[in-house]
């Protein structure tokens, strides 16, 4: 419906594009010392495209981190080229750089409060049951929604729902103490209604906090007073139960101001 008017065709690439993302303080250096020149201009979501070693790259200064940090976009055949040589600035004794799995993928997205599909809410693509999708507006991307447009798909129903108080949102909160909120309830003060659930969780070892994004029902457009998260534990092989309080941030939970300095700073 959005492409009335137009020629518009859809193309599935995920399978034809390679993607390497380089993280960190040291990223920009690192990035620099492996041959990719014009990166002291490009600013906070910006796009580079360049070669590298006889292959072209697409480089976005963007990451799933709050910190500093680049993403490398390729075609698949050059993928191992283009790991050897982030690779080879390591080797050169330079910089040191290391490969990080999902685990710590998941923890330094959390500290700097980005959402995941299908981990902290439900898309309308998976959605089963009604009321179980989200709309941008209860998971926080109200923001990106161009109103101006003409026209796109559901716009009316978008317009007629920012008109209304918000019932729920997927929100960044800071839960007390050190058990591991998995998946908990939330509740209305300590053992009041149930108002909703912890989606993702980590324990940051750079705010020694529990960090979670947690779905919260919200009553004529706040959010509960006070909110207990019920957690359950293991302690000798035996379940625990315990409460703990629970605080909304509304700041991202962790982001260096590097992350946005054009240029960065060189190591």
């Amino acid at each position: 419906m959005s492409s009335l008017g137009m020629d518009v065709t859809i193309v599935e690439e995920t399978h034809d594009v390679a993607a390497l993302a380089v993280q960190g303080p040291t990223s920009y250096s690192v990035l620099c010392a492996a041959g990719i020149n014009g990166l002291d201009k490009l600013k906070l979501f910006g796009i580079l495209h360049t070669e590298l070693n006889g292959f072209k790259v697409m480089v976005s200064r963007t990451g799933y981190t709050g910190d500093l940090g680049y993403e490398l976009w390729t075609e698949p055949v050059n993928g191992l080229d283009l790991w050897d040589v982030i690779f080879s600035v390591k080797d050169s004794g330079l910089y040191d750089v290391r490969a990080i799995g999902l685990a710590a993928l998941e923890m330094v997205r959390i500290e700097a409060g980005f959402i995941m599909p299908g981990d902290d809410f439900n898309t309308a693509e998976t959605a089963i049951r009604a009321g179980h999708d989200r709309s941008p507006f209860e998971i926080g991307l109200g923001w990106v929604i161009n109103f101006d447009k003409p026209h796109f798909t559901g716009k009316k129903a978008l317009q007629e729902e920012k008109g209304r108080s918000i019932k729920r949102r997927l929100v960044k909160l800071l839960v007390e103490g050190n058990k591991p909120p998995v998946d908990s309830f939330l509740y209305d003060k300590k053992k009041g209604q149930r108002v909703g659930t912890i989606k993702s969780q980590i324990w940051s070892p750079i705010l020694k906090a529990n960090l979670t994004l947690a779905d919260i029902e919200y009553h004529k457009g706040k959010p509960p007073a006070e909110i207990w998260a019920e957690i359950y534990y293991q302690k000798e092989l035996e379940w625990q139960v315990t409460w703990a309080r629970c605080r909304i941030s509304k700041d991202p939970f962790w982001s260096h101001p590097r992350r946005s300095v054009t240029p960065p700073e060189r190591f």
